[in-house]
C-alpha cells in the first residue's frame, strides 16, 4: 500500500524515516509512513532545529551520565565568561590572567593542549621558558558553576510552534492513519502558509497529568483528544517537562470520540504509546478563550520555573546514578575498616561532584584525613548539601538515606 505524505499529499515513493519528536532532543517513536523524504528534508533543515536550540542544555546535562559513551559539549557564559561544559567538568573556553603580581602571572587554561599551545608561543621569544616543566607543575583546577547559566537560543516562537504544531499531527497520524481533516488550516500552520497570529496554540500550565510520573523525571509528552460533542480534536504537547502547549487540531471534527498519548521518559529510557490517564479539563469555549488571551510574555515566569526544575533534574541526574553504584559497591564490597569505606565514599562524592562543576573540592583532601569522624564529617556536609538541592527541585533524597544508613 502506497502512503501520501500528510504535509504535501504527495506519494511516499521513498522510505523516510521520521522522528515524531526530533532526534535531536532524544525523540525515540519514529515512522516510516508519515512523511515523503522531500518534507522531511525541509523541515530538518528549518524546524526541526529549533527545540534543540530550547533545550539543548539539558539534552547535554542528560548525557553526561557516565553510561553515555559519546563525548558532548555545550558553549555556555557564566558571570560573563566563556565557558564550555564537557563530561569531564565544566572548563574556560579561552586563557584567563587570573592573577597578575609585578613580573609573574597566574594563568588558567581550557586544557593541557591550550597550556602547550600558548607556552610554545612564547618560548619562541623566551627561549629559556620550559614548557614541559611548567605543564608538569600546572595544577589542575575545577570551576564551580552554582548559578544559573547565560544559556541563550536564536529560535522563534514562530519556529518554535510550529515545531510543535508538526509534532502533534504527525503524532495524530500515527495513532489514526485513517483521519480526515475538515479543512488544511493546521497543516498550513506547519508549512508556513498561515502566520503565526492564525495559529491555534499556546502555553497552557494547567493542572494535567495524563501520565503517572517520576517526579524526578523529566518527559516528553504528546496527548490527542478528539471529541465527537464538541466537534473538536485538540492536542498537548510537553517537552522536557517544561515547554507545555495545547493546540487544536480541528475546529470542525464530525468523526467519534477518541484520544491516544505517547509519554518518554528521558532518564528511565522509557517510551510507549497509552491511553491518557485523565482527560484535558477544558471545554471547547475554554480553549478558544485562552488561545486568544495567549500571552507569552505573561507565561514566562512560569515557563522559567519549569525550565529551570528540569535543567537542574537534568544536571543532578547523573549525581544520582553515581550515588546508585556507591550503594551498590558498598553493599557487594568488602572494607578492611570504616576508615577505608568512609574514604572510598567521600573519594566517589567529590570525583562526581567536580565532574559535574557543583564543588570545587580538592580531592587530595581525603588523604590528609586520618579519622574515622573527619572524613563522616565531610560526608554528611556534603549529603546535607545534596538533600538540600533535592528538596528545593522537589526529588526524592531516599538514595541518600539508604547510603547514610549503610554507613
Amino acid at each position: 500500500m502506497t502512503h501520501k505524505c500528510i504535509f504535501c499529499g504527495n506519494a511516499i515513493s521513498k522510505k523516510s524515516i521520521e522522528h515524531i519528536i526530533p532526534q535531536n532532543v532524544g525523540g525515540k517513536l519514529k515512522s516510516g509512513k508519515l512523511i515523503c523524504r522531500n518534507c522531511n528534508s525541509n523541515f530538518g533543515a528549518t524546524i526541526d532545529k529549533t527545540l534543540f536550540d530550547l533545550y539543548n542544555l539539558i539534552e547535554t546535562y542528560l548525557c553526561f551520565n557516565k553510561n553515555y559513551k559519546k563525548d558532548v559539549r555545550i558553549n555556555v557564559r557564566y558571570k560573563g565568561e566563556e565557558f564550555i561544559l564537557t563530561k569531564k567538568g565544566p572548563k574556560r573556553k579561552h586563557p584567563k590572567v587570573i592573577l597578575r603580581n609585578g613580573d609573574k602571572i597566574q594563568l588558567e587554561f581550557p586544557s593541557e593542549k591550550s597550556a602547550r599551545k600558548y607556552f610554545n608561543k612564547i618560548k619562541k621569544k623566551n627561549p629559556n621558558i620550559d614548557v614541559e616543566v611548567l605543564v608538569r607543575t600546572a595544577e589542575e583546577v575545577r570551576i564551580p558553576i552554582t548559578e544559573p547559566l547565560d544559556f541563550s537560543s536564536d529560535a522563534s516562537v514562530e519556529e518554535t510552534w510550529r515545531e510543535c504544531g508538526k509534532i502533534v499531527y504527525e503524532f495524530l497520524f500515527y495513532v489514526n492513519r485513517s483521519f480526515f481533516p475538515s479543512n488544511t488550516q493546521f497543516k498550513d500552520y506547519v508549512n508556513g502558509i498561515l502566520g503565526l497570529n492564525e495559529f491555534p496554540i499556546c502555553q497552557w500550565y494547567g493542572d494535567y497529568n495524563p501520565i503517572e510520573r517520576n517526579k524526578d523525571n523529566i518527559y516528553h509528552i504528546i496527548v490527542i483528544e478528539a471529541r465527537e460533542e464538541e466537534k473538536i480534536v485538540i492536542g498537548y504537547l510537553e517537552i522536557y517537562s517544561c515547554l507545555k502547549v495545547i493546540l487544536v487540531i480541528d475546529d470542525n471534527y464530525s468523526g467519534e470520540s477518541f484520544s491516544k498519548g505517547y509519554f518518554q521518559d528521558l532518564m528511565e529510557k522509557k517510551n510507549e504509546i497509552c491511553d491518557p490517564l485523565s482527560k484535558i479539563s477544558l471545554k471547547r469555549e475554554a480553549i478558544f478563550e485562552l488561545i486568544q488571551s495567549c500571552n507569552i510574555e505573561s507565561n514566562s515566569s512560569q515557563y522559567l520555573h519549569f525550565f529551570d526544575f528540569a535543567s537542574c533534574k537534568a544536571r543532578l541526574y547523573p549525581m544520582k546514578l553515581e550515588l546508585q553504584n556507591i550503594k551498590a559497591k558498598i553493599k557487594t564490597s568488602k572494607f578492611h575498616n570504616l576508615l577505608e569505606l568512609y574514604k572510598f565514599v567521600l573519594k566517589r562524592l567529590i570525583e562526581e561532584l567536580r565532574r559535574l562543576g557543583l564543588d570545587d573540592r580538592d580531592i587530595e583532601i581525603i588523604n590528609h584525613l586520618e579519622f574515622d569522624d573527619d572524613l563522616l564529617y565531610q560526608i554528611n556536609e556534603i549529603f546535607s548539601r545534596l538533600m538540600k538541592t533535592f528538596r528545593k527541585y522537589e526529588m526524592s533524597f531516599d538514595i541518600i538515606e539508604e547510603i547514610v544508613g549503610l554507613l
